[in-house]
């Protein structure tokens, strides 16, 4: 609405609400006109055709034709711009091949899950967060099943002062 009016005028809120009315109404009778043309021909969908059509019988009879070429034109340029798009086929020349070098010696790929021990089988105090990142075992241990030490919980109280 404010392109087609001077700049320094005033679209107030009443007038913005009653624009909405009627483009609701519109679009309920257009649609309800498409509708119409739809179940003639028992389809389920709406197309720009129908929407054209509705326009007609609506009485818009004005409007027809200049969608109707619109519709065309647009249907051309998408078929264009689609076929102007597709990617050209891959080919596949005999005698060039490249070889995929070997990984490194040195990679280690890991798939699934790591191998844990049965948590149910480690002692009361063996390390299971070393355990689960393959880390070395504590100190002074000689198997990641032994038990390592863990700390005496902080009274409580104490952790604030």
């Amino acid at each position: 609405m404010r392109q087609v009016l001077p700049q320094d005028s005033r679209v107030t809120g009443g007038a913005k609400e009653t624009m909405d009315q009627c483009i609701v109404q519109f679009s309920t009778a257009l649609v309800r006109a498409a509708t119409q043309e739809c179940r003639r021909d028992r389809r389920l969908t709406i197309t720009a055709d129908d929407l054209i059509v509705g326009f007609a019988n609506l009485g818009l009879a004005d409007y027809v034709q200049p969608m109707s070429v619109y519709l065309r034109l647009y249907r051309e340029t998408v078929n264009n711009q689609q076929q102007a798009v597709a990617p050209p086929s891959p080919t596949v020349q005999r005698g060039t091949t490249t070889a995929v070098p070997p990984p490194p010696p040195n990679l280690t790929l890991q798939l699934g899950l790591p191998s844990v021990p049965d948590v149910t089988e480690l002692a009361r105090d063996t390390d299971v967060y070393a355990l689960w990142h393959g880390a070395a075992p504590a100190a002074g241990s000689t198997s990641a099943s032994s038990v390592a030490p863990m700390p005496p919980p902080a009274a409580d109280g104490d952790e604030d002062e």
